[in-house]
């Protein structure tokens, strides 16, 4: 079904299936654009411009068109420049993955809200005739309602707006976390043992995709609260898994089967082989030997 742009539609929203912002979702309307900064709907997201793309109603329906970024828009595994939008249309826009969503009034979470002398944040510029958006927050729950001619107020809805968290760079956040698990660092000796061959391990989605670490060393520890592996999901637990080497080749070990999985499989002990994967909640990490 085309998400129509006639006003008889019901409400067209879009939620975010992936990364740091797992779970929020908007209402759409004609110009909402989404960025890194300076946009209606913020992420923190470093594979996102600053303003990245816009959602608009066309002649040919709803459709999401990148405003000239540099990773363009990701639809079925490929790098596009525009996607008409209909109900369940998946894409990607920087780390962050979306779906669309044609709810009826009785599916929406919230009641439309009331609005009045609407300002307009951000830069995004709107076609002459159509309604202006309202004030957008980069919240939890994001909600944003198309408007119609009328005048209206909008009451702010308890305990949404951008968090702190969000807000911050990645120096800050980096910077914080490494003071939080310096007090953990215990400097006990330990046996190092070369990993022959070394181990690449490639990250394909989450937060911290297009990330690779090759491992020349062992045995090391992957989680929230790891020092030199550290994984930037909140899903993670502070020792997500280990990588042991041993006889047969590389162990891995996780005391966390109900949140890391190997394979889709829960696991507590494997023996690693290339191309295997693993998965912490939003993070997927593909296993690759040096040849």
């Amino acid at each position: 079904m085309k998400a129509s742009s006639s006003q008889s539609s019901p409400p067209f929203w879009i939620k975010v299936l992936s990364g740091v912002h797992l779970g929020r979702e908007a209402q759409v309307f004609h110009g909402l654009d989404i960025g890194r900064a300076k946009a209606h709907w913020i992420f923190d997201d470093p594979k996102m411009s600053s303003r990245h793309a816009v959602i608009e109603s066309t002649p040919e329906g709803w459709e999401v068109r990148d405003l000239g970024s540099k990773n363009g828009l990701k639809f079925k595994g490929k790098k596009c420049q525009k996607i008409l939008l209909a109900d369940g249309t998946a894409f990607g826009i920087g780390t962050t993955s979306f779906r669309i969503e044609i709810r009826t009034q009785e599916e929406s979470h919230v009641s439309p809200p009331n609005i009045e002398a609407p300002t307009i944040a951000g830069p995004a510029t709107q076609k002459a005739g159509a309604p202006p958006p309202p004030p957008a927050s980069d919240g939890q729950n994001l909600q944003l309602h198309r408007l119609s001619g009328a005048q209206t107020t909008q009451q702010p809805a308890e305990g949404l707006g951008p968090s702190q968290d969000e807000r911050k760079t990645w120096t800050q956040i980096l910077s914080e976390f490494f003071k939080a698990v310096a007090t953990r660092i215990e400097d006990r000796p330990g046996v190092v043992v070369p990993l022959i061959p070394a181990v690449t391990l490639i990250f394909t989605e989450g937060l911290q995709a297009e990330t690779v670490w090759t491992l020349g060393y062992g045995p090391r520890k992957v989680g929230a609260h790891s020092p030199d592996l550290p994984l930037l999901n909140s899903e993670a637990p502070p020792t997500a898994f280990e990588l042991l080497p041993g006889p047969q080749g590389l162990l891995f070990k996780t005391g966390h089967t109900d949140k890391v999985l190997l394979n889709g499989e829960k696991k507590a002990v494997g023996l690693l082989r290339a191309g295997d994967k693993i998965r912490i909640g939003a993070t997927l990490i593909e296993i690759e030997f040096e040849k």
